[in-house]
């Protein structure tokens, strides 16, 4: 349906009427419009009013949110007029185009003005919308550019809390991303600053924690302490990494050790679980080397407990019957210095 709206003087709307143009600036206004847009006297403005409207600055153009013809050819000068105060960043507001043409008339002069469209438009702040969608994506780019500080697996993204959607100006958008610890792995949350053209414009906190799912070593049979772990003794099961303690990723970081302690069957082996098979093992006969500059002894002694490599351990050597704490250098083979 086509409207007419000849011409006459109407009270602006009072929202409208927040725009304040002087006197003088509808004056230059009108002058700007006559002489650069090409109009005269029995000119028809046609106004194709549209149902939304993203505006760009502090003042909603009537460009913005309609297209406009004079005359039967767009014009641009004219849909530069402002028609009303744009929303703050992330308010919508309704305009009803029968009051944009009542302003429009107490600043302009046109013989005709013909309009169409929508009883209402919506209009908001062009801006960066930041809703959880968004929030997701920029954890997610942050997980994939630290990929090397995570053990190879299934990383999940979970018990997301993102903070109500807002907007933020239009501009250079960038972000830097804070774990709430810094390994990452266990952070409960997530510090965002954004910045527009270089400037701080938000500060926000997200909830949410990493998963990890990832082959493991598990012990596939009760290990005893001291048990040495040859591979019969162990599998590879997945499960969420995030809160263990130092597991292993290769079954080859385990086998040829042995149990520090007993380990159930099915329990994931970690760290504090095994260790290095020992050189010496208690009451070894081993042989004690001496070195001092090119002067070079050896005597035979007795360990008196296990020990692993470069362990101080106590020997009795055989011929003295002295105890000596020596280093352990090798299999069968222990070091003292004098």
């Amino acid at each position: 349906m086509i409207f007419l709206a000849t011409k006459q003087r109407v009270r602006a709307p009072h929202f409208l009427a927040l725009i304040r143009i002087p006197a003088l600036t509808t004056f230059l206004l009108l002058l700007s419009f006559m002489f650069f847009s090409g109009y005269a006297l029995g000119s028809t403005i046609e106004i194709l009013f549209q149902e939304k409207g993203l505006i760009a600055g502090d003042r909603i153009l009537l460009g913005e949110i309609a297209s406009v013809t004079l005359d039967g050819e767009r014009n641009e000068a004219l849909e530069q007029s402002p028609v009303a105060i744009t929303p703050k960043l992330g308010e919508i507001h309704t305009l009803e185009p029968q009051n944009v043409i009542s302003f429009l008339q107490t600043t302009l002069v046109a013989d005709t003005i013909k309009w169409q469209g929508p009883k209402s438009i919506q209009v908001q702040r062009d801006g960066f919308i930041i809703d959880k969608a968004r929030i997701q994506e920029i954890l997610s780019t942050y997980i994939g550019q630290n990929l090397n500080r995570f053990p190879a697996g299934d990383i999940r993204l979970v018990s997301l809390r993102p903070p109500p959607t807002f907007v933020l100006p239009k501009g250079k958008l960038s972000y830097e991303v804070t774990p709430s610890k810094p390994e990452i792995i266990g952070s409960s949350s997530f510090a965002i600053i954004f910045r527009v053209d270089d400037k701080i414009v938000k500060n926000t906190s997200v909830g949410g924690r990493i998963e990890i799912h990832a082959e493991v070593v598990t012990a596939a049979v009760k290990l005893t302490r001291g048990m040495p772990i040859t591979s019969e003794h162990i599998s590879m099961v997945k499960q969420n990494i995030t809160r263990l303690r130092e597991p292993f990723f290769s079954p080859n970081d385990v086998i040829g050790m042995r149990a520090k302690k007993t380990i159930s069957s099915g329990r994931i082996i970690s760290k504090h679980h095994v260790e290095p098979l020992p050189l010496i093992n208690k009451g070894e006969v081993v042989k004690i080397l001496a070195n001092k500059g090119r002067l070079s002894l050896s005597v035979l002694g007795i360990a008196g407990k296990d020990g692993l490599p470069g362990e101080m351990i106590q020997v009795r050597n055989i011929n003295s019957r002295k105890l000596v704490y020596c280093r352990v250098y090798a299999p069968g083979i222990v070091t003292v210095e004098f």
